[in-house]
């Protein structure tokens, strides 16, 4: 067997015991350093946190979402922000943040059981007083 066919052999032999392991393996055979598990936390934002939105819409190319917002942290970095008005998301991309923001969006419907659902009656008193008032006239 020549040298390139033993290679050739061998890196198939170390992908396929990866494979089996569950784990890819990375060039050359060599298998890849397991990624590191850092503690997720998500939190509702405060006023001290606006800045840290607008850094995250800044990275995400975004614009920075408004209202009651969740910060979603990995290990100690804030590393996404939702909104609990629209559901719209800003994300570090250099950060992996997909199963940080499945979290999120289990929070926020969480807090919408809790809390029911948004209501957009900022308008109705509005809308009665016309209608109210156009009766009268």
């Amino acid at each position: 067997m020549s040298l390139n066919l033993y290679r050739a052999d061998a890196q198939r032999l170390e992908l396929e015991r990866h494979a089996a392991a569950g784990r890819p393996a990375a060039r050359g055979g060599k298998p890849r350093p397991a990624r590191i598990q850092e503690a997720l936390s998500v939190r509702l934002a405060d006023e001290g946190d606006r800045t840290t939105v607008e850094q995250l819409a800044e990275l995400d190319s975004a614009t920075a979402p408004c209202g009651r917002l969740l910060i979603g942290m990995v290990g100690h970095t804030p590393a996404a922000a939702l909104s609990l008005v629209d559901g719209r998301v800003v994300a570090n991309p250099f950060t992996p943040t997909r199963e940080l923001i499945a979290l999120m969006r289990l929070r926020a419907r969480q807090l919408e059981v809790r809390r029911g659902p948004v209501r957009r009656t900022a308008l109705a008193p509005l809308l009665l007083v016309r209608r109210t008032s156009g009766r009268r006239v």
